[in-house]
């Protein structure tokens, strides 16, 4: 019988943070194709999908997708 629930996948939250940044930019990108100037509700997105891709481990923990670390200091 297989087990009822998949080993844990240590680097998911972070995977996950970091597509959901990349998606945001990704929006960025289709948005400038179809307008000359960006509203501020898109440059905003673009902006922390930039902070999340360049973070994941920190935006999966201010997400609440990852547990924090012990003490409260980085991994």
């Amino acid at each position: 019988m297989p087990p009822a629930r998949p080993a844990d996948d240590a680097g998911l939250p972070e995977r996950a943070a970091a597509y959901a940044g990349w998606h945001l930019y990704d929006r960025l990108i289709a948005t400038a194709e179809s307008h000359a100037t960006l509203n501020p509700v898109a440059r905003a997105a673009a902006g922390i999908g930039r902070t999340v891709l360049l973070d994941p481990a920190g935006a999966a923990r201010t997400l609440g997708l990852a547990t924090p670390t012990p003490n409260g200091s980085p991994r």
